[in-house]
């Protein structure tokens, strides 16, 4: 199954090839969570049930959103406990379709 974008408006999706990655809603914290709701257009007392394959694309962060590839056991980048997704978006992309 191809994994897209809860972003409102994003057309981004999971390929094997796909530039972005893939988070997913904080659940535990749930004041993190209720701010990445209200960013999604989200009602804040969505189930965390509902939320369970909602992901959102790398697209909707920044660079200081992440902790550095040398701050981390394997190299990889990760999300910072506190990053929400921002409006702001540098790599966004929005495709028109005319008819």
């Amino acid at each position: 199954m191809v994994c897209c974008c809860a972003f409102p408006g994003c057309a981004n999706r999971a390929y094997s090839w796909s530039p972005y990655r893939f988070h997913r809603i904080p659940l535990a914290d749930l004041n993190l969570r209720m701010l990445w709701l209200s960013v999604l257009r989200m009602d804040v007392n969505t189930p965390p049930a509902a939320m369970k394959h909602l992901r959102v694309c790398s697209a909707h962060f920044t660079d200081d959103d992440y902790i550095g590839k040398g701050e981390n056991k394997r190299g990889q980048l990760h999300l910072k406990d506190h990053a929400v997704p921002s409006f702001s978006l540098v790599n966004f992309t929005f495709f028109t379709f005319f008819y």
